[in-house]
């Protein structure tokens, strides 16, 4: 497992699929049921303190189809003309993706993956894993490398990682 230490640390994508939740370290506190933990009130009738437990990432070969969709649909035959005719191939970046309103992260798998896909260099550090809750200006992800990589892959990693979060954050108000 990878700690919050960790997370903060750049990856490529071969490192960003290997994210799992961290588990409870203390056993006396928890009891495992299907794999999750679920911690275990000291006073009988004592409200439920449940801990959710993150479901693995899908692996790249379940979501690989469809963001090679949604890549094929965003940059088209000709791909990303504005981007070759006035980026310098040269140009290196560096950018933030922030949360424009509160809510919970969801998507950055796929986000990563179309970004990845257009340019294996890039470089991912992720600051809020999927799950996180995040409050507006929150810093989700940071991402450096080739400035016509990330142009020709931003719409489509916003659009999943958008949707998806948009997705969770409803959820989780009927969840809570």
């Amino acid at each position: 497992t990878r700690s919050a230490k960790a997370m903060a640390k750049p990856m490529r994508l071969s490192q960003a699929n290997s994210y799992s939740a961290p588990r409870s370290l203390d056993t006396r506190a928890a009891a495992r049921t299907s794999g999750a933990i679920i911690p275990m009130s000291r006073h009988r009738n004592a409200r439920s303190q449940q801990v959710r437990p993150m479901l693995p990432p899908l692996p790249d070969v379940v979501l690989e189809p469809i963001v090679k969709l949604a890549l094929a649909e965003d940059l088209g035959v000709a791909g990303d003309v504005t981007t070759d005719a006035l980026i310098d191939p040269d140009t290196q970046g560096r950018w933030a993706l922030r949360a424009r309103e509160a809510g919970v992260v969801a998507g950055l798998d796929a986000g990563i993956l179309a970004g990845a896909m257009i340019d294996p260099d890039l470089i991912f550090t992720i600051r809020a894993p999927d799950g996180a809750r995040v409050k507006t200006g929150d810093t989700i992800m940071e991402i450096e490398g080739a400035a016509r990589s990330m142009l020709m892959a931003e719409r489509t990693m916003l659009n999943f990682i958008g949707r998806l979060s948009g997705i969770a954050t409803l959820t989780s108000v009927y969840v809570d």
